[in-house]
C-alpha cells in the first residue's frame, strides 16, 4: 500500500459508494468493492481498509492508498468507531453519533447463533429420517402394488 498522492492517477481524496458483489476469487462469498471514474478515462477498483466495515449504498469521501491496479480507501477524519471491525468482533458498546447506544454482537451471541443453527441441523436430521421411513413405506406399497398388477 502506497502513501495518498504517490500515484498521479489516482486522487488522494474521492467519493464513492461501496457496494456488495460475488467475490470470484471465492464462490459464493460477497464483499465490499466501490468502482471511481478516473480522470485519465480508467476506472478504479476500491477496496474498504481491512479494518473498516464500509457502509453499502452510501456515498463517502475517502483518503485513496493506491495499491498495483487498484487503492485502499479509509474515511476522511479516520473510521467511526460503529464502523470498526475489530469493535464489532469484541462485542463492545459503541456510542453513536446522536448518543444512543449500540450493542455490537460479540462471543457470547456468536456462541448463541451456533447452538441455534445446531438445533436448525438436529430438526433437519430428524426430518430428513421421517421422510427416509416414508419414501421406503412408499416404496414398499409401489412395490406391492407392481407384484399385484403383475400377478394378473
Amino acid at each position: 500500500m502506497n502513501e495518498p498522492g504517490s500515484n498521479p492517477d489516482i486522487p488522494e481524496i474521492a467519493d464513492v459508494i461501496f457496494q456488495e458483489v460475488w467475490d470470484r476469487t471465492n464462490p459464493g462469498t460477497k464483499r465490499k468493492l466501490a468502482f471511481l471514474q478516473l480522470s485519465n478515462g480508467g476506472r478504479l477498483t476500491v477496496f474498504p481498509h481491512q479494518e473498516w466495515d464500509a457502509p453499502v449504498g452510501e456515498a463517502r469521501q475517502v483518503v485513496l492508498y493506491p495499491v498495483q491496479k487498484a487503492a485502499v480507501a479509509a474515511p476522511v477524519g479516520g473510521i467511526p468507531v460503529g464502523e470498526r471491525l475489530g469493535a464489532r468482533r469484541q462485542g463492545a458498546h459503541l456510542d453513536n453519533v446522536d448518543g444512543e447506544t449500540t450493542v455490537v454482537p460479540g462471543r457470547e451471541n456468536f456462541n448463541e447463533a451456533l447452538e441455534a443453527v445446531d438445533a436448525a441441523f438436529r430438526g433437519m436430521d430428524d426430518t430428513m429420517g421421517r421422510m427416509d421411513e416414508a419414501l421406503t413405506r412408499l416404496t414398499n406399497a409401489v412395490n406391492a402394488a407392481k407384484e399385484v398388477t403383475d400377478s394378473r
